[in-house]
């Protein structure tokens, strides 16, 4: 945790065309929530002032596709109408949805297993057992991909939190890669259990 760099990357899924404008919005109120900025237009550390127009977006910004994937068109009022939208979710405290859980407590391994037990309707001390049947063994994917790339936790602490050995979760994560990742319907329901479990579910929904 720094000042420029918070945590680990992380995936967010994205259903529609709204929960695309909400993280956007989200991003571009970075600054505002931090207490840098009053507007969202004021800063130059999102790409806020390019979608509204008022700078040139660099060539790697599809401003104008994204603006068309939100719902809004690229024209003066519709960028106008994307500017109030961001504007009117200012407020909204940290949603663990967008940002990631932040820092997670010790045991975050262990509760994320659960939930993806509950979810998966498998013993969750079948979740990370090896020789499987193909219920249990999905169920482990789909843990440790969340883990990895959703919650952001380390290969490390997975191996000291689960009691598993860090070759074996190395092995397992390499595995990962070359399995069909699940869906995010899927990741949404875990991660939803999960926050909850931890209390971390409630900042910033509606």
């Amino acid at each position: 945790l720094g000042q420029v760099f918070a945590e680990r990357p992380r995936s967010v899924v994205i259903h529609h065309d709204e929960a695309l404008a909400t993280l956007i919005a989200y991003i571009h109120n970075n600054p505002v929530r931090a207490g840098v900025v009053s507007n969202p237009l004021d800063s130059d550390w999102t790409s806020h002032r390019a979608y509204v127009g008022e700078t040139t977006a660099p060539r790697w910004l599809r401003a104008e596709w994204t603006l068309a994937a939100m719902g809004f068109s690229s024209s003066p009022s519709g960028r106008m109408s994307f500017h109030h939208f961001v504007c009117s979710r200012a407020h909204l405290a940290r949603d663990p949805r967008l940002a990631g859980p932040g820092h997670l407590p010790p045991g975050a391994a262990n509760q994320l297993r659960d939930a993806v037990a509950v979810a998966m309707e498998v013993g969750p001390k079948l979740v990370m057992k090896p020789g499987l049947d193909k219920s249990a063994a999905r169920a482990k994917h789909v843990f440790l991909h969340i883990a990895r790339f959703t919650v952001g936790l380390t290969g490390v602490r997975l191996s000291s939190e689960l009691g598993v050995s860090q070759s074996a979760i190395s092995k397992a994560l390499q595995r990962i890669q070359s399995i069909e990742p699940p869906s995010a319907g899927l990741i949404a329901r875990i991660m939803d259990i999960f926050l909850d479990a931890s209390g971390r579910n409630s900042a910033g929904r509606e």
